[in-house]
């Protein structure tokens, strides 16, 4: 039989997080960095405080049985919470189904800490990302400009996610923080920061660029962000050609129409380029490894014909499958 945990939290700072995780665990403190080692899970955590109101913790997880988090919402410790998958493999979803939201994907996302969630996570699962958490006040203070694309970012009654494939430069971004194993502390905390800025400028940046409604979200209701979340986790698990919008429309109920106006107010594209885009993107990742060739990749995605893929692939990029092949696998 399967041992499983059900474990409460509540959103918040990385002190507040730091503090509930002594209270359940057995934790090793040493400086900012938190250690739980146990039947249940391997678990390592750095924190860094480069800036007043910015926080950014390395989190690195191996459970070793099945895991549910019930993380409620905090009123009084409010921070926007950005999230970079480097290796994913948990569930997410807002408390009484408000919004269903998955990362088993090489995504990155931002929400607020006064939303709830749920997270579950099975046997075996690794987990690997790096947070930041900005306060309310930093954001009001600096970053105010921001709620014209992602919305009323602290309204508890309207929750909201935003969603983007990791691109190239911020997965290698994240390779590099999470792979440090030398140098100093002041050389590693530096490369830390530096490249969680040049994460957050990419995501931003994408963000801004959308072609997207005026106030994305906020006018969607909560069940239709549901819906589109779980026809982006479908789409993120095929590796196929995409459905048809005329079929995706009648295997979830709604008009084509309507199903082209909320994806891309949700996630800033239409469906089969998000689609399309996700495959691309987690190819480049791949040819960055020595394990993948050309063709593998292709195949691993879905494309019918390398030609078609190496086409698709330059199209976005403006250089070929062989070209980064050739810079990364050496």
């Amino acid at each position: 039989m399967t041992m499983s945990e059900r474990i409460e939290f509540i959103q918040g700072s990385s002190t507040t997080l730091f503090r509930q995780l002594e209270e359940i665990y057995n934790v090793k403190t040493v400086d900012n960095q938190i250690v739980v080692e146990n039947s249940s899970l391997n678990l390592t955590f750095n924190v860094l405080q480069p800036f007043d109101g910015i926080e950014i913790i390395i989190h690195k997880i191996k459970f070793f049985v099945d895991t549910e988090y019930i993380v409620k919402g905090s009123e009084i410790d409010n921070y926007i919470y950005f999230k970079f998958n480097y290796k994913a493999s948990d569930t997410i979803q807002l408390l009484d189904d408000v919004y269903d939201y998955q990362s088993n994907d090489n995504g990155m996302s931002i929400y607020s800490t006064g939303i709830p969630l749920i997270i579950n996570y099975k046997v075996g699962d690794v987990a690997e990302w790096v947070s930041v958490r900005i306060s309310k006040d930093y954001y009001h203070n600096k970053l105010s400009f921001l709620a014209n694309y992602i919305g009323e970012v602290f309204n508890k009654e309207n929750p909201w996610a935003v969603f983007d494939i990791v691109p190239l430069k911020v997965y290698l971004s994240l390779k590099e923080i999470m792979n440090q194993e030398h140098g100093s502390r002041i050389l590693k905390n530096g490369i830390i920061v530096s490249k969680v800025i040049e994460c957050l400028a990419y995501f931003l940046d994408r963000v801004i660029d959308r072609e997207r409604l005026e106030k994305p979200n906020q006018t969607i209701h909560p069940d239709d962000l549901i819906l589109m979340s779980t026809i982006k986790n479908e789409l993120l698990s095929l590796n196929v050609k995409t459905p048809s919008l005329t079929d995706l429309s009648k295997q979830y109920g709604i008009s084509v129409s309507k199903l082209k106006r909320d994806f891309n107010s949700v996630f800033g594209t239409s469906v089969h380029k998000f689609h399309l885009d996700y495959k691309l993107e987690t190819s480049r990742i791949l040819l960055t490894s020595q394990s993948y060739s050309i063709t593998e990749v292709s195949r691993k995605l879905g494309f019918s014909r390398v030609s078609k893929f190496s086409l698709a692939f330059k199209n976005k990029f403006g250089y070929s499958p062989k070209d980064i092949a050739q810079k990364f696998q050496k």
